[in-house]
């Protein structure tokens, strides 16, 4: 349930990400950037929540 809660969070920034890497001006980076960046914010979003707990 947590789980797809927070995979839920993701899915309109990944949405985002997976257009961006398409057309816009991050077009030329690598699929491994863009996994690098949705890793860290969710790394950034769990330390919050324990921090905050």
């Amino acid at each position: 349930m947590t789980k797809a809660k927070g995979n839920d969070a993701f899915f309109d920034i990944s949405n985002i990400l997976k257009t961006v890497m398409q057309s816009g001006q991050l077009k030329n980076q690598s699929p491994e950037y863009f996994g690098a960046i949705m890793e860290a914010m969710a790394n950034t979003t769990i330390e919050f929540i324990n921090f905050n707990n």
